[in-house]
């Protein structure tokens, strides 16, 4: 699932998101990487996430903030399988910010 950015074309392992220099290293969190550039992956039907990632140049209470959240399906060596993919968009009202 991509939150607010691009996605990876077809064929693209989207492993090729984190840095060569982090994927060198046995300490790296690949999954942790992806997740803090809204990248998320998960075999389950449904993924909450606790916050969103603040898109309003004011970030105040009340500001309007607007996402695109697209997901597409990967394959076991986690690269992305043909060209298909669900996408939508969506207005959040930041509250108690």
């Amino acid at each position: 699932m991509f939150l607010d950015g691009v996605t990876i074309q077809p064929g693209q392992s989207v492993l090729d998101l984190v840095p060569d220099s982090c994927r060198r290293l046995p300490t790296c969190a690949a999954e942790e990487f992806l997740e803090r550039k809204n990248v998320w992956l998960t075999s389950d039907p449904s993924l909450v996430l606790d916050t969103l990632p603040t898109t309003s140049p004011t970030g105040r209470d009340g500001s309007k903030e607007y996402h695109a959240l697209t997901v597409v399906v990967l394959d076991g060596a986690l690269r992305r399988t043909g060209e298909e993919f669900a996408s939508t968009e969506f207005i959040h009202v930041r509250r108690g910010g």
